[in-house]
């Protein structure tokens, strides 16, 4: 979000298809407000409230209301959630099938980190919906990102531009992906990950760390 010299908003959203990077004016309208996905601002270091609370009277009649609410479901809160995660393992629709997704899942579970995932594997079923990185989904800002399978597409790369350190796993050289990652494995992620999973475990019994990330030592020191 930006404001231009006659103080109007500027929203700039990824658009057709993530391919450009559109931005959205409007000059005639007052107020203006958007709305943001979670974590795509940094929080702040310091709080200070400077915003005012208006109440709004509203007086309608059945009429107006033009909806019915049958039921309330509230939505437990979970206690880790991808937003907050300092590892994630994302996985896309170059998984190929919800076999091999357990791939992703091991890796993550030999860094103890959480799972994220591309629109594809969401769709087919591979994926939970609050598991969805990028656009549509949750922006996060990890230690460390490792992505399996993804092309590298904007609509996703604007959810994990806050990582620290990218690595990206493709069998595709010309994937989009490796010009924005830290580390990039061109290979088939079948045969990869489960190394890296080994490697992961060998350094981890090594060491004998209670560190809950056990290759941050590694990752810090790159």
């Amino acid at each position: 979000l930006e404001l231009s010299p006659e103080r109007k908003l500027l929203a700039v959203v990824p658009g057709w298809g993530g391919n450009v990077l559109a931005k959205i004016y409007a000059p005639h309208t007052q107020p203006q407000m958007a709305t943001v996905m979670p974590g795509v601002f940094d929080m702040p270091q310091e709080k200070k409230a400077t915003g005012r609370i208006v109440p709004v009277d509203v007086d309608l009649i059945p009429e107006d209301v033009t909806y019915q609410i049958l039921e309330v479901k509230r939505e437990e809160v979970q206690e880790h959630t991808l937003e907050k995660a300092e590892v994630i393992i994302a996985g896309g629709w170059g998984i190929g099938n919800r076999e091999d997704w357990q791939s992703v899942e091991n890796l993550a579970s030999a860094l103890n980190g959480m799972v994220g995932a591309t629109r594809p594997p969401v769709d087919e079923g591979w994926a939970k919906e609050n598991q969805m990185i990028g656009q549509s989904g949750k922006t996060v800002h990890p230690r460390l990102y490792i992505g399996v399978g993804i092309s590298g597409e904007m609509h996703h790369m604007v959810g994990i531009k806050g990582a620290e350190m990218m690595v990206a796993i493709n069998q595709d050289p010309q994937a989009s992906i490796f010009e924005g990652c830290d580390i990039g494995l061109v290979g088939d992620f079948r045969e990869i990950v489960p190394h890296l999973v080994r490697a992961i475990e060998a350094y981890s019994n090594s060491k004998q760390k209670d560190s809950s990330n056990p290759l941050f030592d590694s990752v810090d020191s790159r």
